[in-house]
């Protein structure tokens, strides 16, 4: 096996051990912070660090891994994807190695900073499934890997309750709850990092096609601005919303079931490790409904927005500052924030991710799809600190924030069927038959054949 497909452009391919590397690495990506930040605390104050360290160990790792991932996924339009995920796996076994086995307590940030780096090569499965299916089955591959990803956001502070009794020797260093964590990662990402090596299936970079990156524009920098339209930009607000109501649910629920209803941490991890099952059992579940009745994208974001809404409805009429005592019990607050939190990304992360796939040109999946991680990853970072920040006045102010976020979903879905119309969704369809993207005064207008216009998904 060469590692690498043949053709000037690489022919759709079926799923194949390729793309179940690529999913596996970017459920490592986001594995890697909600595992650590269980027993990152106890880990700083065991280094002789405070409050000060604990806050910037986290938001130094969202940074760099959102500052990255753009860059990282440029990258793929030039050198191919292979090179760089061999790379990215290994700068995060690198960076958890730091951390777990840190002399002192300035090398956890070194490390977590280093492991950040690492997992933006989560960032390459979105360009690597939209050069190598075919439009139809785009969607529901787009799905799985976003799917993917929320799965490793969820299942992180999971998997930190299997390793809570850990306690060993390992090479003269002590290993327990605060290190193993890391541990883990690393060792899940050697093995991918060997199978990758050997299995990984690469394909074509741009430049080693013999064609230029965009051969039916005037040049890049015009192609890039002409996808700056305020449609576009609306769908990645919502990417980044969307992964806003995935991380509301990891940083309140710790908070929220120990000061509320005074869980146990062990509870709580269990409580995520749940969770993480129920994403997977919503996703398939959309998953075989998309197929059974051909549900569009469009659709399917639609459905997440109505859930969400619902959801945000629970959370203003049941919770309360006055908790348990207010009527507001544990149930309430597990069934508000199942649909507030699980079901609006099972429905709308990869049906976000497949119609921006859609809107770009294969040529550029690395650089574009790129800006599109870097904001789910800008949502990552910014939704910990607004609950912190609002739980710290009242859990009043928690659940209006929340309101607050179903509110713009809701608004920027608006906006992106306003702005976007039939055929900008075609520069891939004529795309995909001449290896080009066509003049911007060329593309066709109709929907392609079997789809409904855009229209007939817009919000009545």
């Amino acid at each position: 096996m060469d590692g690498k497909c043949s053709g000037p452009a690489c022919p759709a391919i079926a799923w194949t051990s390729s793309h179940l590397l690529c999913s596996s690495v970017t459920v490592l990506g986001n594995v890697d912070f909600g595992v650590i930040v269980p027993s990152l605390f106890a880990y700083v104050r065991e280094m002789g660090g405070g409050y000060g360290l604990y806050g910037s160990i986290i938001s130094a790792f969202m940074l760099c891994r959102m500052v990255c991932e753009p860059v990282v996924s440029s990258l793929s339009d030039r050198f191919g994807f292979k090179r760089l995920y061999l790379f990215e796996l290994i700068v995060l076994v690198v960076g958890n190695l730091v951390y777990a086995f840190a002399p002192k307590a300035w090398f956890l940030l070194i490390g977590r900073m280093i492991s950040g780096c690492g997992a933006a090569g989560a960032c390459l499965g979105s360009p690597y499934f939209a050069r190598t299916f075919e439009r139809s089955r785009l969607t529901s591959a787009q799905f799985k890997l976003t799917a993917s990803r929320a799965l490793g956001t969820l299942a992180g502070p999971g998997v930190s309750f299997f390793v809570q009794d850990i306690n060993f020797d390992l090479l003269g260093h002590r290993v327990d709850f605060t290190n193993a964590p890391p541990l883990f990662v690393a060792s899940c990402a050697a093995a991918v990092l060997a199978l990758s090596a050997e299995f990984f299936e690469d394909i074509p970079s741009a430049s080693e096609s013999g064609k230029p990156l965009l051969s039916g524009f005037a040049d890049r920098e015009a192609a890039v601005l002409e996808l700056w339209r305020p449609g576009v930009c609306a769908l990645l607000a919502l990417h980044a919303v969307t992964g806003m109501a995935v991380a509301f649910l990891e940083a309140i629920t710790a908070p929220m079931t120990q000061r509320v209803f005074h869980w146990e941490a062990a509870t709580t991890s269990l409580l995520f490790a749940l969770t993480a099952v129920a994403f997977i059992t919503v996703t398939i579940a959309v998953d075989r409904l998309m197929k059974a009745s051909e549900v569009s994208d469009r659709e399917l974001i639609l459905v997440g927005a109505v859930i969400s809404f619902f959801g945000g409805v629970l959370v203003a009429y049941w919770w309360s500052d006055g908790g348990p005592a207010a009527g507001f019990t544990a149930w309430k607050f597990l069934l508000s924030t199942f649909l507030f939190t699980v079901c609006q990304p099972s429905f709308q992360l990869g049906a976000i991710r497949a119609l921006f796939s859609k809107l770009i040109p294969k040529r550029e999946q690395g650089s574009l799809q790129g800006i599109s991680s870097a904001m789910y990853s800008l949502g990552n970072l910014v939704a910990p600190l607004l609950a912190t920040t609002a739980l710290a006045r009242g859990i009043n102010w928690l659940k209006w924030l929340l309101w607050a976020s179903t509110m713009v979903n809701l608004v920027l879905i608006f906006a992106a069927w306003q702005f976007l119309s039939d055929e900008e969704f075609h520069i891939n369809d004529e795309q995909d038959v001449t290896g080009e993207v066509p003049p911007l005064g060329s593309r066709s207008t109709g929907p392609p054949d079997g789809e409904q216009p855009l229209a007939s998904a817009t919000v009545s």
